[in-house]
């Protein structure tokens, strides 16, 4: 029937291809330039770089200021030996025994009695002040002039009379604090003094130095302030920390002298 015909019948259709339509205009016209910058094709190797860039800058920056932090007190150091030897070479002009004046305490004073400072301690500390300390400070790289209780002379003067001439002749009072220091009577006398004169010329420096471990407890209340509001250095027994020690000392008194 019908449905067998169709199934053993074959029919072969042919297609081609038709053109339906073209435009009339004008052909091969530009109608939009579009560029894109390195940045615009790159962005993500950009952001890479640019976050690269700032983190490097930074971290100089960083290690910079830990470097100078860490150095700041070297640098300075040089700089003060640089001063010396300046100050040092040249020739004050005086008069003939090469002495000048300087105004203190609106009385006048010959220079070469200002000392550079004026030095507490206690009787157990003299062997190191006059073996340790004063060739240090007197002898090295950078000179200062030191005096003490030790240089007072009987009969000339009385001990109180000449305890204060010394301080109010030096620019700055040192007092080595030890234990036996902290007992002994003098130094609260001598503390009261150097008090007095902080606040009434304000031209001298008060630098405490703690030549052992004292617990803020063992302090009286005067010490325990001195600490606090002063120059406060410690002693060492171990050879790099008194290298940094002299260094900060000599910082304090080239201050008043070379500054």
């Amino acid at each position: 029937n019908w449905l067998k015909r169709r199934k053993n019948s074959s029919e072969t259709w042919v297609t081609h291809d038709r053109f339906c339509a073209s435009s009339t205009g004008p052909t091969h016209d530009e109608l939009l330039t579009f560029e894109l910058t390195w940045v615009q094709c790159n962005m993500n190797a950009f952001v890479r770089i640019t976050s690269l860039s700032i983190s490097s800058v930074i971290l100089v920056g960083v290690i910079t200021a830990s470097l100078l932090k860490y150095f700041w007190k070297d640098i300075k150091y040089m700089q003060l030996v640089r001063r010396a030897k300046r100050h040092n070479g040249y020739i004050q002009i005086g008069d003939q025994n090469g002495i000048q004046n300087d105004i203190l305490n609106d009385d006048v004073i010959q220079d070469n009695e200002i000392y550079d400072a004026f030095i507490s301690y206690h009787s157990e500390k003299r062997i190191w002040v006059r073996d340790v300390m004063t060739p240090e400070l007197t002898n090295g790289d950078v000179q200062f002039s030191l005096i003490h209780d030790d240089n007072i002379i009987p009969g000339q003067e009385s001990y109180f009379g000449g305890l204060m001439s010394h301080m109010d002749r030096s620019r700055h009072i040192i007092f080595l604090v030890t234990r036996g220091w902290m007992k002994e009577g003098w130094n609260e006398f001598e503390m009261d003094s150097a008090i007095d004169m902080l606040t009434q010329t304000k031209r001298h420096t008060l630098i405490v130095i703690l030549m052992e471990h004292i617990p803020q407890k063992d302090m009286s209340h005067k010490l325990k302030l001195m600490v606090r509001h002063n120059v406060c250095l410690k002693w060492s027994e171990e050879e790099g920390n008194q290298r940094k020690f002299w260094r900060d000392l000599k910082l304090e008194l080239g201050k008043k002298r070379y500054e």
